[in-house]
């Protein structure tokens, strides 16, 4: 049975070329180098069999025009790609403001006739949450070029810093080891890994807090 963990981020990074060579997980090496090995071992066997004068097996350069053509095409192809994933996350962005800022104005509009104390507290926690929603999640985007932990950031309250950091796995001194769940998890988790829990905590937050209606209006 073949038990290869799968579902993980393979984590790299792009500035090291040689860590993105020589790693284990994530690395296309085992399929590549073969074929590698394949044409090293036939390119040398033309060249000794044209050196020694036997046969001359020599191709001409002329193709090599085309694969100018088709380097082209697959650069191409690739800032395309990236344009496109780019975009879509821009796109995913834009639906989570959007999502946010619809449901502050129906939270508004359902409940604007209850008036009491307790009622704009309510609303109040709930735009709150939906605030700290969005900041979370652009913490989340950012963590790749600052290298930020969400759960460190100072717009986070202690209460929610610790919420957050019972489901957050990362931590592995002797003090939390008892306290997470790395030894359930098929790999080592990385911290970009954790920092994409934490929106989902959050995201669990929110609807706990909308679910007080029921008490508070």
């Amino acid at each position: 049975r073949d038990q290869t963990p799968t579902g993980y981020t393979v984590t790299y990074n792009s500035e090291n070329h040689l860590q993105v060579l020589t790693q284990m997980w994530g690395s296309v090496w085992p399929k590549v180098l073969p074929y590698c090995i394949f044409n090293v071992t036939v390119a040398a066997t033309i060249e000794w069999l044209h050196r020694s004068g036997r046969y001359d097996l020599a191709i001409s350069s002329t193709g090599h025009s085309f694969m100018n053509l088709t380097l082209a095409f697959l650069i191409v192809n690739r800032v395309t790609i990236s344009m496109s994933r780019y975009s879509e996350a821009r796109d995913y962005l834009g639906t989570m403001y959007r999502e946010c800022r619809e449901l502050t104005q129906n939270l508004v509009c359902l409940t604007g006739s209850n008036t009491d104390q307790r009622a704009k507290e309510w609303r109040s926690e709930v735009t709150y949450r939906l605030m700290m929603l969005l900041r979370i999640s652009m913490g989340v985007v950012d963590y790749l070029e600052h290298y930020v932990n969400v759960w460190e950031l100072e717009d986070i309250s202690d209460a929610e810093r610790e919420e957050i950091m019972r489901f957050v796995y990362y931590e592995t001194t002797a003090d939390r080891r008892d306290q997470n769940a790395v030894r359930w998890a098929h790999a080592r988790r990385t911290e970009f890994e954790e920092n994409l829990r934490v929106p989902i905590r959050m995201a669990y937050l929110l609807r706990r807090e909308i679910r007080r209606h029921t008490t508070e209006l």
